[in-house]
Formats: structure tokens, sequence, C-alpha cells
């Protein structure tokens, strides 16, 4: 299995974005976050956001499956609200050669269209679970932005409550599993020890000590993960430096 992440910002970087999903559209997933999406004509929105991206990215995907999941309705990158059809979550595109046995959405923090006005840290924080047949074999997969509060990627009792949701969802899961995407959170955290207890941290295993692009100022810069169970045999992993957002996406091969 190949497996792609990334947290798109929003889609402001458009054109090197949609070359990268063109340069990896042999992925059999891909995981995003931070997508928008529209049945409107509208294209550009706030900080040069990409209200049009989901059909954007889904038509350079056509043997792929698209699933999207809005965590809110109606709100731009800002925090601003708007009057035409807009939303805001993740987005998983799976290839039509695998059989999705389960497929559900499911909140970690709070609730859809959760945000008080103009408090984005009160976004309410979803993740999308698919249960696999590839090649033969169980696979699950989780697709995971977690919390943002403005005050860092440190534990926060929201935070543990949310980790402890995911890992609830994973356990319930079967086969080869990987859990992946931005989890807004610091490698030291017990946030990220509640979700990867006796799984794989390919970030740490690599030494990795950036997953994030230069656009990207500020001093911290690890935010993404890939967690596998141990029955997952890793052929290769990477933090891939194509500069297409504030964030890099993770390459995941596997069997």
């Amino acid at each position: 299995m190949k497996l792609v992440t990334l947290n798109t910002w929003g889609g402001p970087i458009f054109t090197p974005l949609l070359a990268f999903i063109e340069r990896n559209v042999d992925a059999d997933v891909i995981c995003l976050q931070e997508v928008f999406h529209t049945e409107s004509d509208r294209t550009i929105i706030e900080r040069g956001a990409r209200a049009d991206m989901y059909k954007e990215i889904s038509a350079l995907l056509p043997d792929h499956v698209a699933y999207f999941a809005s965590a809110q309705d109606g709100v731009q990158p800002g925090g601003t609200t708007v009057d035409f059809h807009l939303e805001f979550g993740l987005a998983t595109f799976i290839r039509k050669n695998i059989e999705v046995k389960n497929y559900d959405i499911k909140f970690v923090h709070r609730y859809k269209n959760g945000m008080a006005t103009n408090q984005l840290g009160s976004m309410g924080r979803n993740i999308q679970c698919f249960e696999l047949i590839h090649g033969g074999e169980e696979w699950s997969v989780i697709n995971f932005h977690g919390l943002w509060n403005g005050q860092g990627k440190s534990d926060t009792d929201d935070r543990i409550a949310q980790s402890k949701k995911v890992r609830e969802s994973y356990d319930r899961m079967k086969g080869k599993r990987v859990v992946c995407g931005d989890f807004n959170l610091l490698p030291d955290t017990e946030s990220i020890k509640i979700i990867g207890e006796g799984l794989r941290d390919l970030v740490a295993e690599h030494g990795i000590t950036s997953t994030r692009s230069s656009y990207y100022e500020k001093p911290i810069k690890l935010a993404d993960y890939i967690f596998t169970s141990s029955e997952v045999q890793v052929e290769h992993f990477e933090v891939i430096q194509d500069e297409v957002s504030d964030h890099l996406p993770l390459l995941l091969i596997a069997k």
C-alpha cells in the first residue's frame, strides 16, 4: 500500500499542490486535511484558500473514490462566515480497486458546526475511519486533524479527551492499521502517547525534526505523524520536501 497524507493549508499554494497530486496518482490512499468544498462557483476565498479544492483534486483522481467529511460549514480560514455553500474538513481518496468494507466519520472534539462565533479554536474535530480490503488483506486507516487552540501544541484536557476518542476508534478497527494526519501535537505529549501506545511512530523512528515547509515560520516544526500497528511491514517512509503547503507531505509504502 502506498499512502500519502498532507495538511493542504486550505490550498493557497494551489498550482504546485495540484501538480503534487498528479505526481502521486498511483497512491492507494491519499489523506488530506484542511480541505474546502463548495457547490458554488466561488474559487479563491479568504487568505488565498481555494473553496473548490475538493472538486479540483477529485477531478485529478478518476481512479479513486473521494470521501469528504465536513467539520464546519460556512466559515472561511480566518473565521469569518459566508453566505454561500462552503464546507471545511477532511478528504480521503481510495483507489477503486480497493474494497471499502466500512467507512465512518466520528467527532473526537465537540461536534459538527460547533464553532463559536469567530473562535476557530472551538471548532469541532472529526476523523475519517476506513476498513479496507487491499491485496486480500484487511487494512484500517484513520485520517485525523487534531484540535488547534491557538496556544501551542502541548497537552490540554480537550486534547487528552480527543486522543482517547481517537484511540478508542483505532482499537475497534481490524487488520493492519494506520493513523495519519496533522495531529497538532508535540511528540512528548501525553496526548501523543495515548494514541501511539504500542504502535510504531514513524516520525520518531526516522528522527524527523520537521514536518513543516518554509512557509511556516514558527520555531516548533513537528505536527504531522504516521502511526502503524505492528503487523504493518514498512518498506519506505519519507517526509517529502515538496513545498505545496505550510506542511510537508508524508509518504508511507508498506505491506
